[in-house]
C-alpha cells in the first residue's frame, strides 16, 4: 500500500502483526516543510502504538538515521556509528 501525504510518498510493508515498514524516498524530501513531516509521523506513529520507530537507511535493518521513542518529545538524530538499539 502507498499514501501520498504532504507530496510524500509512503509505502507501506506488512511484515506480521509486530512489524510495520513504511519507506520513502529520501530525494523527495527537499525541504524543511517534508523534514518536519517525517518527524512527526514518526512522533504520531510512535505515539499510537507506544512502539519505537526508526527511520533506517535505504535497503538497511540496522542502520538508523533517526528515531523516536514513546514519551520522548523529540525525534533524534542517530550518528553514523551507532546501530539500532
Amino acid at each position: 500500500m502507498s499514501l501520498s501525504m504532504n507530496g510524500t510518498l509512503l509505502n507501506c510493508h506488512v511484515f506480521g502483526v509486530g512489524e510495520i515498514d513504511f519507506d520513502i524516498d529520501s530525494e523527495e524530501v527537499t525541504s524543511q516543510k517534508k523534514l518536519d513531516f517525517v518527524r512527526d509521523f514518526m512522533l504520531i506513529l510512535g505515539n499510537l502504538t507506544n512502539k519505537a520507530v526508526y527511520l533506517l537507511e535505504k535497503c538497511s535493518r540496522d542502520r538508523p538515521i533517526m528515531r523516536y521513542f514513546p514519551g520522548e518529545t523529540e525525534v533524534s538524530w542517530v550518528p553514523s556509528a551507532e546501530g539500532a538499539e
